[in-house]
């Protein structure tokens, strides 16, 4: 399932713009990796990430 910069950086508290300067090479700072590094192991999931986003940006929810 193909979905668009914006849904998949979201999830990891990530501007779409952001996200894509660290694919054109910017590198990805530590939270950043350790959060993906989790989700692509399979330890957290699209709602681990959504519910912690909401406890520290409720306007994200």
């Amino acid at each position: 399932m193909k979905e668009s910069q914006t849904i998949f950086w979201r999830r990891f508290g990530v501007s779409q713009s952001r996200g894509s300067r660290f694919e054109q090479g910017l590198p990805l700072p530590a939270p950043v990796q350790i959060l993906l590094h989790l989700y692509l192991a399979g330890r957290i999931n699209d709602r681990d990430l959504s519910e912690s986003l909401a406890q520290i940006d409720p306007s994200n929810d």
